[in-house]
């Protein structure tokens, strides 16, 4: 029901989603007990090659196992589901302990080398010179195979939504909770469904997800080199390259995407010179009272379900029994270069300091099928192509300088200047400690309304301008008081011509930068020989400066969407992890020890 039938009790739909195990029982819930077993074996030796010169060797292997259901009531896919032909149904399998078949095939090549030296190369113990080199694997997590959970056959799905949708006015056979009207099209309880492993061509059936039966487990090569020196004056300066290279990264595609020989067929149909080309119903209108289709029409999710709604003379996937299923695979690849430099003052005369730089690059095909960032896909963009999603990763930070300190006012009893007395008593035990943070912004990706390659995802952005020139006269400009308008061009974007791409990269433009500056002020005193007391003054962005997020991180998602008022502004900034605010906070600690 909606709001307004809601204050009447009318019902425009009902649904229900029943839950089934492996011998069509129905069940309370769709709970499931997963199990997973892994070992690991590890080795490692150290040699002092030369006094100033330490070799480590290691290597370790990893047996990560494929996790199952404990009661068998888990299924699969094993196959591609976009290789299914038309007709044929899809059929999903039992996979676990005694069905003969696993979620994916067991991943028994997880072998781990791992080298490194230490090397001092003037024999004083002031220099440090160390690299490594390691392999690692990691585990397929819960979240993963546990949103496959409602597969066939464990859910089946009860929709009533009685549209009379023959003829105009298609209205809707609505009744009330009650029954009042007498109709029974709302019964008072959801009739049973018969679960069944198999989906018949032409169901539709969306939100399903299959693994891959190829499923090895992500792997991370990572590399290092440093330079560590101490300095006089109790300093250390510190440099280091850090390299990592991740491959059969895990994420999903569309697992039946469209046919590019089936979509150049129907653009060779849908032209004005083709006397076939009428009649389709789906298309009719006063603008189009022939129904003929064109090259617009064939886009969009009509390359799935075009033929069943009366747009196209056939689909452009051999076989629709699934839509857009969530085809887990681990195909993905990403490389990431750093360089990290730090400097160090150690505690002398009441001050310790550190100041840390980072430069680095990430860039990945990859998309996250669980928390994608905002405003991102969570296909790529050509799921036949995956290299056409290579850009710049989502959590691309290309610089971070970060500064912490500690210093003990040199006050009080103990110290150089006002130690005598009772002034000394209360002037004693000041600390201020602070942790400054500045870094540049997250990238992200502006997005356009439709599927112009014809490959079921809309695609980004079109660049035709300066996106932070004038925008003046564009008609797009926010009203005032919306948000921070950080693409004041709202009109350097639009969608790319049909047959093409976008013309930018997949993250090529970055969100606001930020920096924050938290602090403390702590004092200790001794109340007797055993009880001590420290009170402490905590500010967290003491200046409050805003920490803006990227355009599309508003409400409707809208932010980084083309053709959109609220397009390019921004109507939202950081929270802290623990859900609070990022604008300043202060609060008041005391402390006792005995």
């Amino acid at each position: 029901m909606d709001a307004a039938d809601a204050l009447y009790g009318d019902v425009i739909e009902d649904a229900q989603s029943q839950f089934f195990n492996k011998t069509a029982v129905r069940q309370p819930s769709d709970i499931k007990f997963f199990k997973q077993h892994e070992f690991d074996w590890y080795g490692q030796d150290t040699w002092k090659i030369r006094p100033n010169f330490t070799l480590n060797v290691g290597l370790r292997y990893q047996l990560n196992g494929v996790p199952y259901e404990t009661g068998g009531n888990f299924s699969n896919l094993l196959q591609d589901p976009g290789s299914f032909a038309a007709g044929q149904p899809v059929t999903f399998s039992i996979v676990g302990p005694g069905s003969g078949h696993s979620l994916y095939q067991p991943d028994h090549k997880d072998i781990e080398p791992r080298i490194g030296f230490s090397w001092d190369p003037w024999k004083d113990g002031k220099t440090a010179i160390r690299a490594g080199f390691g392999i690692f694997h990691d585990r397929t997590f819960g979240n993963a195979f546990g949103n496959a959970r409602a597969d066939p056959p464990f859910q089946a799905a009860y929709t009533n939504f009685p549209v009379n949708a023959d003829s105009p006015p298609f209205v809707l056979n609505g009744e009330t909770i009650g029954n009042a009207f007498g109709s029974g099209t709302f019964p008072g309880q959801p009739p049973p469904q018969t679960p069944s492993a198999s989906i018949p061509d032409g169901s539709l059936t969306s939100g399903i997800v299959v693994f891959n039966t190829h499923f090895p487990n992500a792997a991370s090569n990572n590399w290092n080199l440093d330079i560590q020196r101490e300095l006089p004056g109790n300093n250390v300066a510190d440099i280091a390259y850090v390299g990592a290279m991740g491959v059969h990264v895990y994420g999903q595609r569309d697992g039946n995407p469209p046919s590019p020989a089936l979509v150049q067929q129907l653009l060779a149909f849908c032209v004005p010179g083709n006397p076939n080309n009428v009649g389709f119903p789906g298309l009719i209108s006063p603008s189009n009272p022939n129904g003929q289709c064109d090259g617009t029409t064939v886009s969009g999710s009509a390359l799935y379900e075009g033929f069943e709604f009366g747009e196209l003379p056939f689909d452009a996937v051999n076989n629709n029994a699934l839509i857009q299923p969530d085809y887990q695979i681990n195909e993905y690849n990403s490389i990431y270069h750093g360089m990290q430099a730090k400097f160090t003052h150690r505690m002398s005369h009441g001050l310790q300091f550190q100041g840390a730089y980072t430069w680095s690059h990430a860039l990945d095909n990859s998309v996250d099928p669980l928390t994608p960032a905002v405003g991102a896909h969570t296909f790529p963009r050509n799921s036949l192509a995956l290299s056409q999603n290579y850009g710049n990763s989502d959590n691309d930070t290309r610089q971070v300088l970060v500064l912490n300190y500690i210093y003990e006012l040199p006050i009080g009893r103990g110290k150089g200047y006002l130690n005598h007395g009772a002034v000394g008593r209360i002037m004693e035990g000041f600390e201020l400690n602070g942790i400054f943070t500045a870094q540049t912004g997250h990238p992200f990706q502006v997005r356009g309304t439709l599927d112009t390659q014809r490959t079921g995802i809309s695609a980004w952005g079109y660049q035709v301008g300066d996106p932070f020139g004038s925008g003046a006269g564009c008609g797009l400009t926010p009203a005032p008081g919306s948000g921070l308008a950080y693409i004041p061009n709202e009109c350097a974007f639009t969608n790319p011509p049909f047959g093409q791409a976008s013309n930018n990269e997949r993250n090529q433009f970055y969100g606001p930068g930020f920096w924050d500056w938290d602090v403390t002020l702590a004092k200790r005193m001794s109340i007797t020989e055993r009880v001590k007391a420290e009170l402490r003054f905590e500010g967290y962005n003491i200046l409050n400066h805003p920490h803006f997020l990227n355009p599309g991180t508003d409400a409707a998602g809208i932010g980084n969407l083309i053709g959109q008022p609220q397009f390019g502004v921004i109507t939202a900034t950081y929270t802290q992890p623990d859900g609070t605010t990022s604008a300043r906070q202060i609060q008041v600690a005391l402390k006792i020890v005995f």
